[in-house]
């Protein structure tokens, strides 16, 4: 027998276990200019969301088959994440993509703490957790411009009353002899109103309260919000145009934010008693006994360890934020924008190189020279539009899944010609125009097999997230091709980051 209120302990802890290579890629406070970084708030609450469930003082139930659809559960979790990095390249972390796979874990760590017949009571939780995606908001957070012209009228209407003569310059400027203010998206904090939404629904459901309750205190908390922050910007505007700009206003208009949010979340606990909430009885939660399986908390912290591993190198991915992650302009290559890209993917300091663009500036190559004594292998990078056509014909050919100390997920091809081997590595990367961030193709070009490279190379988590990438792919070469590709990654390797 077993007491509830430690498998609600373990539980959290597993699922802060899961989370802490995200946490750890991710801004820890919400962005002025990203509302997409709202993201942080369901990812560090998940785990304290774990521990409200203290509250329900749930009965463990755990059989031999709750044990193997947990694990089952985990390993799909595990599948889908690697399915999304691989297929998807940097948009995977970009649009976070690891979220999706937290209700699968979820279900997995309920299933084996506390048996099948338990999990409902988790789906709460597990709905939650997907907020933790940013792409479920990215339709909100793309109205920002729309939201900042119409608190511009808002703000507009009102400091006119104090500030005669105040003209209003569509969509969001405001001017008064020759003196303008813009209340662009660094001030109407869209990432911010989601966050402080995202941080109080926990809290409503820890509480004892009705659904009504608990629905009109966290909507009070945001008209809060909405109306301290036109307050706010009120203020700032008025103190602009009567004192005239400074450096002071600015750094008090970022700082009344900071407060403001922290401030309300403050209030909202303070006062939750006056919306009927009140705080549960947890003398007795907990406590109750029930069939627990001391192999269901081993598989669920060795399961929860392995995730660990397979996420240790997400930390330095290239990712991007989601709300210009997918732009579709022409590529656009000058020596500025190569130099950039090719410092992003590789590091070529150590070697002597030649870089070439093309007459319409669509694509790049870079010829890495003396990466070894025998001149007859140089490495070549090319860059250029994506074309699925020419990765279509490359996947005829031998190829394994290969990922790099960032996480980032490519594929290398095994080419045969004319009785040589060459390889081709293969990915999708961001390209900064300057303007926009938009795919390119990577191939990086072996003209002949590195005799003598060895074929192991890369940490133990590279190795995981290989062998899991490529089974779920269900993609298994015979040994000597894995061998010679394996061998040609590491000497690629040597210049790829």
């Amino acid at each position: 027998m077993y007491r509830a209120r430690t498998l609600v302990l373990i539980f959290a802890v597993l699922l802060a276990v899961v989370l802490i290579n995200q946490i750890s890629t991710t801004q820890l406070s919400i962005s002025d200019t990203d509302a997409s970084t709202y993201v942080v708030v369901p990812m560090l609450m998940v785990p304290i969301f774990a521990l409200f469930m203290l509250k329900e003082g749930i009965v463990a139930d755990v059989e031999k088959r709750d044990i193997v659809l947990g694990a089952v559960l985990f390993l799909a979790a595990i599948g889908m994440e690697a399915y999304f990095d691989a297929t998807m390249s940097y948009l995977s972390f970009s649009y976070r993509m690891a979220a999706l796979s937290l209700p699968l874990i979820i279900a997995a760590l309920s299933a084996l703490l506390f048996g099948a017949r338990n999990m409902r009571r988790f789906s709460f939780i597990a709905v939650y957790a997907l907020f933790a995606w940013p792409a479920i908001f990215l339709p909100v957070i793309n109205l920002e411009q729309s939201f900042s012209a119409i608190n511009t009228a808002i703000v507009y209407s009102m400091a006119k009353l104090v500030v005669p003569g105040l003209s209003y310059v569509p969509p969001i400027s405001m001017v008064l002899n020759g003196t303008s203010i813009s209340i662009g998206e660094a001030c109407v904090g869209i990432g911010a109103l989601i966050g402080l939404v995202m941080f109080l629904i926990p809290l409503a459901y820890f509480y004892d309260a009705s659904p009504r309750e608990r629905a009109v205190w966290v909507l009070t908390g945001f008209a809060l919000m909405l109306v301290l922050n036109i307050a706010r910007m009120l203020a700032i505007t008025t103190l602009w145009f009567v004192y005239g700009p400074s450096q002071n206003l600015i750094s008090a208009h970022s700082i009344a934010g900071q407060i403001m949010f922290y401030g309300i979340m403050a209030v909202m606990v303070i006062f939750s008693g006056r919306f009927g909430l009140s705080y549960p009885s947890l003398a007795g939660a907990g406590r109750g006994k029930g069939t627990f399986s001391k192999a269901g908390i081993v598989v669920a912290i060795v399961l929860s360890l392995a995730y660990l591993a397979f996420s240790a190198n997400v930390a330095s991915a290239q990712q991007v934020s989601p709300t210009i992650a997918s732009g579709t302009a022409r590529l656009n290559f000058t020596g500025g924008t190569l130099i950039a890209t090719l410092d992003s993917v590789a590091n070529v300091q150590n070697y002597s190189s030649d870089s070439f663009i093309s007459n319409g500036s669509t694509s790049a190559s870079v010829y890495v020279h003396n990466v070894s004594g025998m001149s007859q292998l140089p490495i070549v990078l090319i860059f250029g539009q994506p074309n699925a056509t020419l990765e279509s014909e490359f996947s005829q050919s031998a190829f394994l899944y290969k990922s790099d100390q960032a996480g980032n997920v490519g594929k290398i091809y095994e080419l045969y010609a004319n009785g040589n081997y060459s390889f081709v590595y293969y990915r999708r990367i961001p390209y900064n125009s300057g303007s926009a961030v938009i795919p390119a193709d990577m191939y990086v070009i072996l003209q002949r097999y590195p005799y003598g490279q060895g074929t192991s190379c890369g940490t133990a988590s590279q190795a995981m997230r290989d062998a899991i990438t490529n089974a779920v792919f269900l993609n298994f070469p015979n040994a000597t091709d894995t061998a010679r590709i394996d061998s040609a990654y590491c000497f690629m390797s040597k210049v790829l980051k």
